[in-house]
């Protein structure tokens, strides 16, 4: 860990719309599915139909949180990431409750239904498998949007009643919350009447209040226009304007990696961490009969109440790769 941190480098910035993690929401028939489509060497992961009038795009149909971790999985082949740049999940909304689904089923649990784990007390049970897999298509460096719906909701003061109404996507609270930490820029789209009468999908790029609603949008970019009328080609050009405010603020542009490739870490299989916890303990008890009893009190660190690291499951892995590491540097002592 020292080493680590002393080699830490100083972060960089990657220019440009690829790479960077989007939550896209609007109406119906706002040109959500068209702007996906017109994504360069875009992958399309659809949950609902819509395709049948866009030309070009590859659309890859997803009923099932199964087939979704399949999809995944997939995407980390260097084949596909030549090929594809970006993926869309449309919609975020269905995916989250296929997950849900997914997690009733596995779980099992007498007297639940499936809607306690979509949007009731049990959504945190879908947490792990949600985020795991969003964060799993990040990492891999596939610029990232996800695609919904939008919902009017109350707007509570800090008593709880109702003062104002806000528009948002209509992702439930958790998953929303976790989205909207992740990603690089919100977009609302929202239909609005231009002087000649005709209507126009007008993408708000930062939050405000619009005809009295607070409109959620917003993103890592400090000074985005309010709103400009939607399309890919315009979003481009409003990014690479910010990039260049960045650069001439100093900041350096010269990133070759998305912020969650940089954090991507080579993660262990289950297994590969049982392997080498058997192959450390025993190297240890080899080497000195006298580390059992430090052994002991390494794992008693992180399992406590005589709890035995070698029967750990592998929800507890992340406690049994913490306790390696302090094993590793009882070994190399």
């Amino acid at each position: 860990m020292i080493e680590e941190l002393l080699n830490l480098e100083p972060t960089k910035i990657k220019p440009g719309l690829e790479g960077k993690i989007i939550l896209l929401s609007g109406a119906e028939k706002c040109g959500k599915t068209t702007f996906c489509a017109q994504l360069p060497n875009s992958l399309i992961i659809a949950l609902e139909p819509g395709y049948n009038m866009i030309s070009g795009a590859h659309v890859m149909p997803c009923e099932t949180w199964a087939e979704f971790k399949k999809i995944v999985k997939a995407l980390k082949d260097e084949k596909l990431k030549e090929k594809y740049k970006f993926v869309c999940i449309d919609t975020i909304g269905l995916l989250w409750t296929a997950c849900a689904k997914y997690t009733y089923m596995q779980k099992a649990e007498p007297n639940k239904e499936i809607s306690d784990f979509e949007t009731g007390v049990n959504q945190i049970s879908c947490m792990p498998e949600f985020t795991s897999a969003i964060m799993d298509i990040a990492k891999s460096g596939y610029g990232l949007v996800m695609v919904s719906h939008i919902a009017s909701k109350d707007v509570p003061n800090e008593l709880g009643y109702k003062y104002g109404t806000s528009i948002m996507s209509d992702l439930n609270k958790r998953p929303r919350s976790f989205i909207q930490g992740l990603v690089d820029l919100t977009i609302t789209v929202i239909s609005e009447k231009t002087d000649t009468g005709e209507t126009q999908p007008m993408m708000y790029l930062r939050e405000c209040i619009e005809n009295g609603v607070l409109v959620s949008a917003g993103g890592r970019y400090s000074d985005l226009p309010v709103k400009a009328p939607f399309s890919y080609e315009n979003l481009v050009k409003i990014i690479e304007e910010a990039d260049k405010k960045l650069g001439a603020s100093g900041a350096d542009m010269s990133g070759t990696k998305t912020a969650a490739q940089s954090e991507e870490t080579n993660d262990k299989s289950w297994k590969e961490i049982q392997d080498e916890l058997d192959k450390v303990l025993k190297e240890l008890v080899e080497k000195d009969s006298q580390n059992a009893e430090k052994i002991r009190d390494i794992v008693a660190n992180y399992f406590p109440d005589g709890a035995k690291i070698t029967e750990a499951t592998s929800a507890q892995k992340d406690l049994v790769e913490a306790a390696l590491v302090d094993l590793k540097e009882l070994l190399a002592a």
